[in-house]
């Protein structure tokens, strides 16, 4: 019995290592699903209707980055400090954390479909 229970770990610490070295030969890309900007909410154009696009860029001023523009949808989130609430809620909620010195966004999107997954505000 123990040479057969010899063998099996042998040959399992094997397959193993045989494993690893084949994992550690592989390269390996990661890929981006999900985009995360934090920016000042000054800087979001929201939609008019829930079902609109959204334009971003994550800088203040004279800034040259483009804005950004993603799909709201059905799935897409939206809070104010933590609380969650309807597109309408927030749409009308926004001015004024829009003008708070305070406030930061965080905007989340898938990356291939160009559509937001939430997007959050905190005071």
């Amino acid at each position: 019995m123990n040479t057969a229970r010899t063998v099996l770990l042998s040959l399992l610490i094997a397959t193993g290592a045989a494993t690893v070295g084949a994992t550690a030969n592989a390269q390996f890309t990661f890929k981006t699903e999900i985009n995360a900007v934090e920016l000042t909410p000054a800087n979001i154009v929201l939609p008019a209707t829930a079902n609109g696009m959204v334009s971003f860029r994550p800088c203040d001023g004279e800034c040259a980055e483009p804005y950004t523009r993603v799909q709201l949808t059905p799935e897409t989130t939206f809070s104010i400090d933590g609380e969650r609430m309807k597109f309408d809620d927030f749409r009308r909620a926004f001015p004024l954390a829009k003008r708070s010195q305070r406030a930061y966004a965080l905007i989340n999107y898938d990356v291939e479909t160009q559509a937001a997954t939430n997007i959050e505000i905190l005071q």
